[in-house]
C-alpha cells in the first residue's frame, strides 16, 4: 500500500547534509507517482545518511511549460513547479514538496491554503508563482535534465551517474553506497 504521508518529511530548503559528501540530484515531477515515492524514500535516505545532500530540480512532464515535451503527460506539473519554487523563495522548498506529492492542489486557491499551512507570506507567495524568475528557473531546470541526456521522471544523477525509473529502497541504499566508493 501507498504511503499516504511522508513520515521522515522536513521543511526548509535544504534536504540532508548542507555540506554532504555525496550529492543526490532528484530530477522529477509533481505529478509523477513514481516521483512522490522517491521523495518519501530519499527523506528517508537523508535522515539515515547523514553525508548525503539531495537537490531537487524540477523536471515537469508538462507541455504548458516543457517545450521538448511533445504530448502532454502530467498535466499540471509546471503549476506545482511555480509553487514550489515560490516557497523556496521563503525558504520552505522541502515543505511545500511534500505538501504538492501529498495533496495534488487544482489551482492556486488550493496551493494558497497549502501554503497558509507552512506559514508561507501569502502575498508574497503569490506574486513569486507568477514571478518571470520562477519560470527562468524552471525553463532552466529542464534544460538542464535535456542536456544530461534525461527524458523522463524520476531520474537521480550521483557522479554523473543516471539512474532511471523506480527502485527499491534497498536499491537505492545500494546505489548510493555504490557511488560513495570512489
Amino acid at each position: 500500500m501507498l504511503m499516504k504521508k511522508n513520515p521522515y518529511k522536513i521543511n526548509g530548503n535544504i534536504l540532508g547534509n548542507k555540506n554532504g559528501k555525496i550529492k543526490v540530484n532528484l530530477y522529477s515531477d509533481f505529478v509523477c507517482p513514481i516521483c512522490y515515492s522517491y521523495n518519501i524514500m530519499l527523506h528517508k535516505l537523508a535522515k539515515e545518511n547523514k553525508e548525503i545532500q539531495i537537490i531537487h530540480h524540477n523536471f515537469p512532464l508538462d507541455t504548458e511549460c516543457n517545450k521538448y515535451m511533445e504530448h502532454q503527460m502530467h498535466h499540471g506539473a509546471c503549476r506545482m513547479a511555480r509553487y514550489a519554487i515560490a516557497a523556496e523563495n521563503q525558504n520552505n522548498y522541502w515543505g511545500m514538496t511534500n505538501l504538492l506529492y501529498e495533496k495534488q492542489p487544482k489551482n492556486d486557491e488550493e496551493a494558497i491554503e497549502l501554503a497558509k499551512t507552512i506559514g508561507l507570506d501569502i502575498a508574497k507567495f503569490k506574486k513569486d508563482i507568477y514571478a518571470p524568475q520562477t519560470r527562468a528557473k524552471i525553463n532552466k531546470e529542464i534544460d538542464d535534465a535535456i542536456a544530461l541526456g534525461l527524458d523522463g521522471t524520476p531520474n537521480i544523477v550521483i557522479n554523473e551517474n543516471k539512474y532511471f525509473g523506480a527502485k527499491a529502497y534497498f536499491e537505492l541504499k545500494d546505489i548510493i553506497k555504490k557511488n560513495t566508493k570512489n
